[in-house]
């Protein structure tokens, strides 16, 4: 019976950490970090959110990422507003 109880706890201990990486916060990187440094590990996902306003032209794109070490998993364009032209955020979800 102990040796039951025993392992009923150890198998809802190892649950509870294998459900910690996966409830883990999102990283989100916009302009108020500018200058700083980020430190990430290997498989860390994070978010970039930039302004942007596509209707002038002024939008965001990778110039070279190396691919090596991170991996673009979704971009993705929110509007600020519901009015034609208006500025969106561009969200790149990312994995270090």
């Amino acid at each position: 019976m102990q040796f039951l109880i025993f392992l009923i706890i150890f198998f809802l201990i190892s649950c509870t950490t294998i459900n910690n990486n996966i409830n883990e916060p999102i990283l989100k990187v916009n302009k108020s970090c500018h200058g700083k440094e980020i430190y990430l590990k290997k498989g860390k996902i994070f978010e970039i959110h930039l302004e942007e306003n596509p209707s002038t032209g002024y939008e965001w794109r990778f110039f070279q990422l190396d691919k090596d070490l991170f991996e673009i998993i979704s971009i993705e364009k929110q509007p600020k507003s519901k009015f034609i032209g208006a500025p969106v955020i561009g969200i790149w979800k990312i994995k270090a």
